[in-house]
């Protein structure tokens, strides 16, 4: 597992060291909602995490890779729903504040940004919470052996 940071000027420069890639674990801080991003005050860093996932999912180097998407922050994502509406950052957003439908519609944008011949496969989590974690990246690790023996088939 390699972490290639989030920040713009960093993505072009690690792309091209991954052709063997059995999945990519993207994670989206849910709390970014309505936070800006400090590279560029007139993007919102949700939608950059959203531009960021079109541009990886498409990219060349990664054409045969699955991608794990991570719904992060989901306990703070929660508490911010009481005072922040989802149009903050989605605008055409009319769904319920409920959590279950955010957390949804937020999914969906992911899942429509890649590409059609791609799985994408999620989960809502809170990363500091250990327990949580170690039974997620259990599952994790068993989906990636899957993902394995699927395309191992099909040599």
């Amino acid at each position: 597992m390699i972490d290639v940071a989030g920040q713009r000027s960093l993505r072009k420069k690690w792309i091209h060291f991954f052709t063997e890639v059995t999945a990519v674990s993207f994670f989206v801080s849910l709390t970014a909602v309505d936070e800006i991003l400090e590279e560029d005050p007139t993007m919102n860093s949700l939608q950059d995490s959203l531009q960021a996932f079109n541009e990886v999912s498409h990219n060349q180097f990664l054409e045969k890779t699955d991608f794990i998407l991570f719904l992060n922050k989901k306990d703070l994502f929660a508490n911010k729903l009481k005072s922040t509406s989802l149009s903050v950052c989605f605008p055409e957003y009319q769904g319920s504040q409920d959590m279950d439908s955010c957390l949804n519609y937020i999914r969906d944008q992911f899942a429509n940004n890649k590409p059609k011949n791609k799985q994408m496969y999620w989960h809502n989590c809170c990363a500091i919470n250990v327990p949580m974690m170690k039974e997620l990246l259990g599952c994790v690790v068993d989906l990636i052996i899957d993902i394995n023996i699927r395309k191992s088939s099909h040599i």
